[in-house]
């Protein structure tokens, strides 16, 4: 089945960002050959921005730094939660989630804005 969507400019790199960090991560072969193949699909969409300006590209870099960050948080969370570990420091990275989060939608925004992206994806939250 396929199935096609538009999405938010800010959305498609930051799945890729996200894929590209599966790559870096993974070593289930499988898991990695669908990965590849949703990586090519996207990178064949993202490749019609032609000539992103470099404001462009050092947000992409952030939202891949960010996703690494909550890829690495997310299993540390994992980790202690399998030890019953609700320590402080359990409770810090568990906030640093959501104030990730937040930069990363923002970063998002911005691509969007860059692009003149026909979607956007809107964000509000209870703030902190």
């Amino acid at each position: 089945m396929k199935i096609l969507v538009e999405i938010s400019v800010g959305e498609l790199f930051d799945k890729i960002t996200i894929l590209k960090i599966k790559t870096e991560k993974i070593k289930d072969q499988n898991k990695l050959n669908n990965i590849n193949l949703e990586l090519e699909i996207l990178n064949k969409e993202a490749i019609k921005i032609i000539n992103p300006s470099a404001e462009i590209i050092e947000n992409i870099e952030k939202l891949k730094n960010i996703n690494t960050e909550l890829w690495d948080i997310e299993n540390l969370k994992r980790e202690l939660e399998a030890k019953k570990d609700f320590s402080e420091n359990f409770i810090n990275i568990s906030r640093e989630v959501h104030f990730k989060n937040d930069n990363r939608a923002i970063i998002k925004k911005k691509i969007n804005v860059l692009t003149q992206s026909n979607v956007t994806e809107e964000k509000e939250y209870t703030k902190y």
